[in-house]
């Protein structure tokens, strides 16, 4: 796929040991010891043990590892985990109706707090990180000594960068955190793979994607003078050969970074027609811009408009598991297609031209201020 740009490895921090501590320790073996040699090698034990007590003391490094309950290994009447090393999500097509349920058991009595990452195996891009709760039976002590359990819905993986139809890999890491300060002191890494249904694809825009463009837009000399704009930044995501089946996929771009989301939200917020005011749900925004397959395409706030057809294609600006997004439904025109190319500008609006020649799924059919406002929309992209 395109445009996936890796995001920071999930794994767990680094335990460091007491440096000070070992320092110490070698300065004192390094006494001259060259005419006693019973005394080098009782030195060598002691310096040897000291150093192994002061990594557990440190840090833990030689706690046991993580585990996973499974319904052979777990007490009975106790949840028992769906996910599993191994398993397979089938179908996924990021509902908020469908709960996964992961629990695990840490076998160290120094445990203070569970935690659960989720990332693509091949991207790392992170799409859970989440602190399990504690539901530790009071017969702990005969099975294991802390037990957790975390439920999420599949709508929580819903950046997950995947095409139509594709199965996506990702490491789900099961983490110990022994002092409750995230240093992980035992971890268990799962295997899990995700079945994507053919209903959606999505192209997620990290930090420093090399798909997005962010520009710095200077306003007209005459309304910055009046202080009627200011500077506004836009941004542009492309995003080739996007997997879908045909116009039974909906395509998503969520923007995960930062300077990329800011022009799409002012876009939403700032894409007011002659009022000013606010758009209001199913409004054309002018500002929030789709081309699909080369097509100029409309994008409305939230949901269509009642009048577009089943078979237009339109954009929709929306939100996934709180980022800025952009959905695109394919209309018939894309039902032979299983590949697509997409690109998204937020707060840049459209030129006269393409507003009076027509948009893929806008018409002058709909409210009067919303026609006269492309004729007469402000200059300035914030207007």
């Amino acid at each position: 796929m395109s445009g996936r740009v890796a995001a920071p490895a999930c794994g767990p921090p680094a335990v460091l040991a007491d440096r000070r501590t070992a320092s110490q320790l070698t300065l004192l073996f390094h006494f001259d010891m060259s005419h006693n040699t019973q005394l080098r090698q009782g030195a060598t034990l002691t310096l040897v043990a000291a150093l192994i007590i002061s990594m557990v003391a440190a840090g833990g490094a030689l706690a046991a590892p993580t585990t996973v309950t499974t319904a052979s290994n777990s007490v009975p009447g106790e949840p028992t985990s769906t996910i599993e090393d191994g398993t397979t999500i089938d179908p996924f097509n990021g509902s908020s109706n469908v709960t996964e349920t992961i629990v695990f058991n840490t076998s160290s009595n120094a445990s203070a707090a569970g935690h659960v990452t989720i990332a693509a195996n091949d991207t790392d891009q992170e799409v859970l990180d989440e602190d399990a709760v504690n539901v530790t039976p009071s017969d702990a002590a005969e099975v294991h000594d802390e037990q957790w359990r975390l439920n999420f819905t599949h709508a929580d993986l819903m950046e997950l960068e995947r095409d139509a139809g594709e199965n996506v890999t990702v490491d789900v890491m099961l983490l110990n955190d022994s002092d409750a300060n995230y240093t992980y002191t035992s971890y268990t890494n799962l295997t899990v793979y995700i079945e994507n249904d053919n209903a959606t694809a999505v192209r997620y825009v990290g930090a420093d994607d090399e798909d997005a463009d962010v520009e710095e837009v200077e306003p007209f000399f005459a309304t910055s003078a009046l202080g009627l704009s200011e500077a506004y930044n836009t941004s542009t995501v492309e995003e080739d050969n996007v997997g879908i089946d045909g116009d039974t996929t909906d395509v998503y771009v969520v923007y995960g970074d930062s300077n990329v989301a800011d022009s799409f939200e002012s876009a939403r917020e700032k894409s007011g027609f002659i009022s000013f005011s606010a758009p209001e749900e199913g409004d054309f925004l002018l500002a929030h811009q789709a081309t699909v397959a080369g097509t100029p395409t409309a994008t409305y706030l939230d949901e269509p408009p009642e009048f577009l057809e089943d078979a237009t294609t339109y954009g929709v600006a929306t939100t996934v598991d709180g980022s800025e997004a952009t959905r695109i439904e394919l209309g018939e025109a894309y039902e032979d297609e299983d590949e697509i190319d997409v690109s998204t500008t937020g707060n840049e609006k459209w030129g006269l031209w393409t507003r009076t020649q027509g948009l893929q799924g806008y018409s002058f059919g709909q409210s009067y201020t919303q026609s006269i406002a492309l004729m007469a929309s402000p200059i300035a992209a914030g207007g």
